[in-house]
């Protein structure tokens, strides 16, 4: 894309970093305009297939961990989950759900210091697979290990 105005291109080059999206190429601009102004019932449908998401692990993941708190997801498909209540360090979280559950998590220190015990879960996922994260945490809580064979 050419852009001779220098403060209009280095606006763009910020918009297009702050977006994530570094290295547009010939089908972006077009992507990006659909997105915009043709996909409005896929919003509304991914809204509310990420709302039943979300609705299914919040039930099921206060079974296995009644005393967590997980905040109230804003605008994205993330959620952040206190999890103090049941880990004293970081590497216990990280052993109880990558290690021994084998669940993918971001952990809360990737974000800042004070979040050594968060996790932050990916709810945008297809919900046998939330389902089966779920079974493999309640797996490790109940001393069965993971079978990738299952």
């Amino acid at each position: 894309m050419v852009i001779s105005n220098d403060k209009l291109r280095a606006r763009f080059r910020d918009e297009i970093s702050r977006i994530g999206e570094h290295n547009p190429n010939a089908f972006f601009n077009a992507a990006l305009i659909s997105a915009y102004t043709e996909c409005d019932q896929y919003i509304t449908d991914l809204k509310v297939y990420l709302d039943e998401c979300e609705r299914v692990f919040r039930s099921r993941f206060a079974e296995l961990f009644p005393k967590c708190h997980i905040a109230k997801r804003e605008g994205s498909y993330l959620l952040w989950i206190d999890l103090s209540a049941y880990f004293k360090t970081e590497e216990e979280l990280k052993e109880f759900f990558i290690d021994k559950a084998r669940v993918a998590i971001y952990l809360g220190s990737q974000f800042s210091p004070d979040y050594k015990l968060f996790i932050r879960f990916n709810l945008a996922s297809p919900l046998s697979v939330l389902e089966e994260a779920l079974k493999r945490m309640d797996n490790v809580l109940q001393g069965r290990a993971y079978n990738a064979s299952k």
